[in-house]
């Protein structure tokens, strides 16, 4: 119990960032997208090696699984970078500049 204890202080309390390879982050941040997009690529591997006629055995699966966790982080990273950024951007000018007119629009109307 007391090295648990220890464990749980240090990993709160210590520098974590030496720890955790940038990747990592990178794939924490596009987890969501990751979730969304795994589906698509479920379905179009399953489609593909079922017209292949790719056998149903154990090694099969694996295979699969890998495959479909590769192209799906990969997909995922590419429409973060590509799409999900981008966009973020575009929301916060939006934002900014309507809140602009807003005080704007408050400035003036407070003139007599």
């Amino acid at each position: 119990m007391p090295g648990y204890i220890c464990l749980v202080w240090g990993l709160l309390f210590c520098d974590t960032s030496r720890f955790v390879a940038r990747w990592l982050v990178r794939v924490g941040h596009a987890s969501y997208a990751i979730y969304i997009g795994h589906f698509l690529v479920l379905f179009i591997i399953a489609r593909v090696s079922s017209r292949m006629g790719v056998p149903r055995t154990d090694w099969a699966y694996g295979l699969t699984i890998v495959v479909v966790s590769a192209l799906s982080c990969g997909l995922a990273l590419g429409l973060s970078r590509l799409i999900e950024k981008p966009g973020q951007a575009l929301g916060k000018r939006v934002v900014a500049r309507l809140q602009a007119r807003e005080r704007v629009r408050l400035a003036t109307a407070e003139m007599p």
